[in-house]
């Protein structure tokens, strides 16, 4: 499975209940390092940044906005 795919079905499959309100900005540094780790080739980045985008679903919209190209498979 090539880390896109991998990346894909992380986000899309895992959803979880959030521990508490966070804002999206907590999140957007981790979440560019885990991207670029992924986009090296680090598969474990890859389903760690599929994740977090998959339980903060309530941050979903701002990310997209600020950050396409983490959803680069909606386009």
């Amino acid at each position: 499975m090539s880390r896109y795919a991998l990346l894909a079905a992380s986000a899309l499959l895992i959803v979880a209940n959030s521990g508490g309100v966070a804002h999206a900005e907590d999140y957007d540094h981790r979440l560019g390092e885990l991207h670029n780790a992924c986009e090296a080739g680090n598969r474990g980045a890859c389903v760690k940044f599929g994740i977090i985008l998959g339980k903060h679903e309530e941050h979903q919209a701002e990310w997209r906005h600020n950050h396409p190209e983490w959803y680069w498979y909606e386009h």
